[in-house]
């Protein structure tokens, strides 16, 4: 079985005053929201169906790990830093918008640089990875030049990690609010991150 990652951009990041700042509520995915995808399975337009991560959230959350850019570098090599998780999901549930996230931060460098991005808006997106378990079509439909975009809608799909990230794919606003209390691009955002778990 094949295994997706998808990420959107965050918008709208609003603080509140209440709590101690470490609960994140983000989406981290859409549903019912065409977009355009080119991946190693093909150029294609993607849905998720509402109920295709109903399934995987039936089994519970304790295989769901939250990580920054899916433990990997911006530039998709494995990265041990990364691979720490950042907290605890305490709830992933779909609405009427898409998969809602609301997640407990960690206690360390990693989680707090994490937070302190997000607040500042330098951490650009929200990002989830599973498995494909069912798809209409099965499989995508190779194009002919000049034609249009097939169709591909997501209606089962696994939830192994769910995270921030810096390099976001797709165009739907994500996040929703870090409830409360000038690193510019993922490169000196990974660089920020090491130095604080190194000197801390």
């Amino acid at each position: 079985m094949a295994t997706i990652t998808r990420a959107w951009p965050l918008d709208d990041i609003t603080v509140r005053r209440s709590g101690d700042g470490r609960t994140v509520e983000a989406y981290c995915a859409l549903f019912d929201d065409e977009y355009e995808v080119q991946d190693t399975h093909g150029h294609y337009m993607e849905i998720i169906d509402r109920a295709a991560f109903d399934h995987a959230l039936s089994q519970g959350l304790t295989r769901t790990s939250v990580l920054f850019n899916h433990g990997m570098t911006v530039h998709g090599t494995p990265d041990a830093i990364a691979s720490v998780p950042l907290g605890t999901p305490i709830e992933v549930r779909p609405d009427s918008r898409g998969l809602l996230t609301v997640t407990r931060y960690n206690r360390s460098a990693l989680a707090d640089a994490t937070l302190e991005a997000i607040r500042h808006g330098d951490i650009t997106g929200q990002s989830f990875r599973g498995r494909v378990y069912r798809s209409s079509p099965t499989r995508v439909p190779k194009v002919r030049p000049g034609a249009a975009l097939p169709t591909v809608v997501r209606y089962e799909l696994g939830l192994t990690d769910y995270g921030p990230t810096p390099v976001p794919v797709n165009a739907e606003p994500m996040m929703v609010a870090v409830r409360s209390s000038g690193v510019r691009s993922g490169a000196e955002w990974l660089e920020r991150i090491r130095a604080l778990c190194v000197d801390g």
